[in-house]
């Protein structure tokens, strides 16, 4: 009984802990600035949380232990991750890996507190599967960060050569796309408004456009990018390479849909095997195998 107290305070403490992760990780501040930059808003000062306080004391000491333990190529690969998921702050990186360790230490205390001779290899495989799960959490993050994008990069690219083709330049129109408030369009609005925010502290245009093509990860908006950059060398119009571009990706999206729908056949077979196919089974050969018992029941 005194086991569950302690799991219980563990568990509590890790959604605490990966609710400020969600809170922090949304950086209200730093979102309020990349708006700043790019014209959209002119936002109130956030206002700070006890919980982001209490996580961010605990990430001083914390986080140099951290950096010595963990090696160098899974902390450049966490950085990677976050940066794909819109958050590319320092805070935002010493936070998850704070919170990551907070995880595991709880999970192994926890399985420490369950007693029994195996409690060392629980204690460990919870500890293993605390530290997992937050990587988890952060590549279904930029996945679906990169679906986002992915559902929307055809029409935003309508929408800049409209603007480019009535007058506008490459930067105002992409300023003008920002201003747009669907929450749909939110992953794309924040790439393209890093990209101004770039240009404004004095990046040339094309480094700022491959920043925005390799930040995020999505090969399409990388095409596109590309595009871009090759065209201003080659002194093409930029409304052309855009509704070229814009036509290649809708194709690009057809293929992939037609290849999801091949694919779907496969995916269903384990499922009618093992979960549909024994139920119609039971429910049509049933009935008469009950009669055949009956049946053969008074002959022996």
């Amino acid at each position: 009984m005194t086991a569950l107290p302690i799991l219980m305070g563990g568990l509590t403490a890790a959604l605490l802990a990966y609710a400020g992760l969600q809170t922090t990780s949304r950086a209200p501040a730093l979102a309020a600035r990349f708006q700043r930059y790019a014209g959209v808003v002119d936002p109130a000062p956030p206002r700070a949380t006890w919980l982001a306080a209490v996580l961010g004391f605990m990430v001083e000491p914390l986080y140099p232990l951290l950096m010595r333990l963990w090696p160098g190529t899974y902390l450049e690969a966490v950085r990677g991750w976050l940066r794909q998921t819109g958050h590319p702050s320092t805070a935002s990186f010493q936070l998850f890996l704070v919170c990551q360790a907070l995880a595991a230490a709880l999970a192994g205390m926890g399985g420490l507190a369950l007693g029994g001779d195996r409690r060392v290899i629980i204690a460990g495989l919870a500890a293993v599967f605390a530290l997992l799960l937050p990587v988890l959490w952060l590549r279904q993050a930029v996945r679906r960060r990169q679906t986002a994008i992915e559902g929307v990069l055809c029409d935003s690219l309508d929408l800049l050569t409209a603007s480019v083709e009535a007058g506008l330049g490459l930067d105002a129109a992409i300023a003008q796309l920002v201003r747009r408030r669907n929450r749909t369009c939110f992953a794309i609005n924040q790439e393209l408004g890093r990209y101004l925010q770039e240009l404004r502290i004095g990046t040339p245009r094309g480094d700022a456009l491959r920043n925005l093509g390799s930040r995020s990860g999505v090969e399409d908006l990388r095409q596109v990018v590309t595009a871009l950059v090759h065209g201003d060398s080659l002194g093409i119009g930029v409304s052309q390479v855009l509704r070229a571009q814009a036509k290649h990706l809708r194709l690009r999206r057809k293929q992939r849909a037609e290849e999801k729908a091949m694919k779907a056949p496969i995916k269903i077979l384990f499922p009618l095997l093992f979960g549909i196919f024994p139920s119609i089974f039971v429910l049509i050969l049933g009935p008469a195998l009950l009669r055949l018992v009956d049946a053969f029941a008074g002959k022996f």
